[in-house]
């Protein structure tokens, strides 16, 4: 049961990066997440994991854009 909740805080966590960052919702703040998501964790580790995540997703982001068929979820065609 523990791995659910760990995981709903961690997927509320990529979901409330992605708001902020890329959908400019100001609701979403840093200490709402931290406060919500992770309020036995310590400013310190959530300020990395929240670091870590933001850093994920900026990654698959230049992703997408680099690479259109992994945003499909398709193979990447076969060069011939």
């Amino acid at each position: 049961m523990a791995d659910v909740e760990a995981t709903r805080s961690l997927s509320g966590l990529l979901n409330g990066i992605a708001q902020k960052v890329y959908y400019n919702n100001s609701e979403i703040t840093e200490e709402l997440l931290k406060n919500e998501l992770f309020p036995e964790m310590s400013q310190e580790e959530f300020k990395a994991l929240h670091e870590k995540m933001k850093g994920l997703l900026k990654v698959h982001a230049k992703l997408r854009r680099i690479h259109p068929h992994v945003q499909s979820g398709c193979k990447r065609p076969v060069q011939q």
